[in-house]
């Protein structure tokens, strides 16, 4: 049934992308891409599984086959959210990761290593509302050679945690925003997968269609549920995936979401969910509480709340309640 595996992964990139074409031109003109050249600082932002992420890739590697004097970084902030891990994961995707002075402030080292580069960068961090640290932006920000490009689901998450120098900054940025899929076009997306990565016949349009309203809008999902449904068949020897195996793997794609999003969790995030996940259901302030004795070097509540709040957009914890009757659970 399988005759292309990579087209059925979430991170592949195709290299068409469908009803994403006016996010593709904005991206592209803000990044230089344009006719004019011009290169424009860029926040991005849009539901979970709107495609922001794969969308922001493709242009990348657009840009990168049309200029040579271009050179790109891309870094989850999840896994890498404070200043000095950002910036070092931008210099290992570009592939110019190198050994650093331990004696030598790692930060001003990377930020000095970018301003002395011949080419352009583009700089993007995905889920940078998460940064523990958003004084990155603001060096990023002054640095003539670099462009940046701020990933996020929320506008005003990105404004936590930042002073009025730096929220000035941002709001300076181009703002190119997401909607979310409809069913009609994950069924698109489903299909160019399908017909890459299935042997033809191997399910019909109504199970696409099917697949497309269990996903709800989200692309990772839907994705996500195509490829355990065509194991699951080539696993049982089956010909034709149907609704009824998108029934049986539906759910094993939403923890399967969920198990790579927590494996990409920072200690401060971990300790967040792990005590949720302890406790069952936790007021915030308690939460806060046992927090504050695990971590060593604890972080402010605000930041804290921006955890919670990207790990419930995620789906990995629900919240009940306001205020100080604020209620953390995993989810039912």
């Amino acid at each position: 049934m399988i005759q292309n595996g990579r087209a059925l992964r979430q991170q592949h990139v195709p290299s068409e992308l469908v009803h994403r074409e006016g996010e593709v031109d904005a991206l592209t003109a803000s990044l230089g891409g344009g006719p004019s050249g011009m290169t424009e600082n860029t926040i991005v932002t849009g539901p979970s599984g709107a495609g922001k992420t794969s969308t922001t890739r493709y242009v990348l590697r657009k840009l990168e086959d049309a200029r040579l004097d271009v050179e790109t970084g891309f870094v989850d902030c999840i896994g890498a959210n404070s200043s000095t891990g950002a910036l070092a994961g931008l210099f290992r995707d570009s592939d110019r990761s190198a050994p650093l002075d331990p004696r030598a402030n790692a930060r001003t080292v990377l930020i000095n290593r970018l301003r002395e580069l011949d080419d352009e960068f583009v700089a993007v961090l995905d889920e940078a509302d998460v940064l523990e640290d958003k004084q990155v932006i603001h060096a990023l920000y002054g640095l003539p050679n670099v462009t940046t490009v701020l990933i996020s689901v929320n506008y005003d998450d990105l404004l936590i945690n930042c002073d009025t120098r730096i929220q000035k900054r941002i709001r300076t940025f181009q703002h190119v925003e997401f909607d979310q899929y409809g069913d009609a076009q994950l069924a698109d997306i489903l299909t160019k997968r399908a017909n890459v990565g299935l042997v033809p016949g191997s399910i019909a349009e109504d199970t696409i269609w099917y697949m497309a309203d269990q996903a709800a809008g989200d692309a990772r999902l839907a994705i996500t549920i195509l490829r355990l449904a065509a194991k699951q068949c080539t696993d049982r020897r089956q010909d034709e995936i149907t609704t009824d195996v998108v029934d049986d793997v539906v759910e094993n794609a939403r923890s399967e979401i969920a198990s790579r999003y927590i494996e990409k969790l920072s200690t401060h995030q971990r300790i967040l969910y792990e005590v949720i996940k302890q406790e069952g259901t936790i007021q915030a302030g308690d939460l806060y509480a046992q927090y504050r004795e695990r971590a060593s070097d604890p972080m402010a509540e605000r930041t804290l709340r921006s955890y919670l709040n990207s790990m419930e957009r995620e789906g990995l914890i629900e919240q009940q309640g306001g205020g100080r009757y604020t209620e953390y659970a995993l989810p039912a």
